[in-house]
């Protein structure tokens, strides 16, 4: 059997700001990256079984140059 390979990740960029909502009775782990308003906001949102830095690591920094990115970190059921 073949084991399976993934490539290595850039880290993320330091969010401008990151911390928990709370969102029906679970904290919400989101971070902000990129400029301040009056820019329209991005919000990105993750597939099933990823996480904010492997879907949107590589674009992120690239989105946050023109616009504010907030970026939420989804709970498993």
């Amino acid at each position: 059997m073949s084991q399976m390979t993934f490539p290595t990740m850039d880290p993320l960029p330091m969010p401008s700001r990151s911390g928990y909502a709370d969102v029906n009775g679970l904290k919400m782990y989101y971070e902000i990256h990129g400029m301040p308003r009056p820019h329209q906001p991005l919000v990105l949102i993750h597939g099933g079984l990823s996480a904010t830095e492997t879907s949107f690591g590589k674009l992120l920094p690239e989105l946050a140059k023109t616009r504010p990115v907030i970026a939420v970190n989804l709970q498993a059921p």
